[in-house]
């Protein structure tokens, strides 16, 4: 029994209600991403970002003409930046800001750059920072600010491979991204399929102690 406390205690719970609530500190590469996991329709995302912070959680859109991320909510500072990058670490859409008026962020099937059902890496950071491939910046930060575009600096072709701070980088704080239409959860990580057949074989082992027992007392 103390095993399968254990083993439950292994397991995050980072669910309140459907919103995903950050686990730590998200990584800031697609390799160290957060996966947002379960077998729920969540309807957003929640974390923290210091001065120079980048969050990135994996995610899966099922319905690209269907979707949307949308910063609602920032405990200190709006300035935000939103960015989806496929599975193999391409840029695939930013936003800086949403209007001229708002310095938050979203990102929608509008773009129409999102064409393809599958896993994707939404990214979150402050403004003053910029996103890198080995080429150089993978969007050009002063263009376009207050529209969804494709990658268009010197390092659109590129993976991503780190982000830099250009300026003042702002502390958002506390954030809250709405996530609405076509977007769900990846599939569970390895780990909770053996943590479940740990599972099993613990109970297992209980059923067959008490089986001898009755069977030999």
């Amino acid at each position: 029994m103390v095993v399968l406390a254990l083993t439950f205690a292994l397991i995050p719970s980072p669910l309140i209600g459907a919103l995903w609530s950050e686990v730590g500190d998200a990584g800031s590469s697609t390799g160290t991403a957060q996966p947002v996991t379960g077998s729920f329709e969540f309807t957003g995302i929640g974390g923290n970002l210091t001065s120079g912070d980048l969050d990135i959680y994996q995610i899966r859109i099922t319905n690209p003409v269907n979707f949307a991320f949308i910063v609602t909510f920032t405990g200190g500072h709006s300035d935000t930046i939103l960015a989806l990058f496929n599975s193999s670490g391409l840029g695939v859409v930013y936003n800086d800001n949403i209007t001229t008026a708002d310095a938050r962020s979203r990102l929608d099937y509008t773009s129409t750059f999102v064409n393809t059902p599958g896993d994707y890496y939404l990214a979150i950071m402050g403004g003053g920072q910029t996103f890198m491939s080995v080429g150089g910046n993978i969007w050009n930060k002063d263009t376009l600010l207050d529209t969804q575009k494709t990658p268009d600096g010197p390092g659109a072709g590129g993976p991503l491979a780190g982000y830099a701070v250009f300026g003042d980088p702002t502390a958002i704080g506390s954030y809250t991204i709405t996530v609405a239409g076509g977007v769900t959860p990846v599939p569970e990580p390895a780990f909770y399929g053996v943590a479940f057949a740990l599972m099993g074989l613990v109970v297992a082992g209980i059923r067959s102690r008490s089986s001898s027992k009755s069977i030999f007392s």
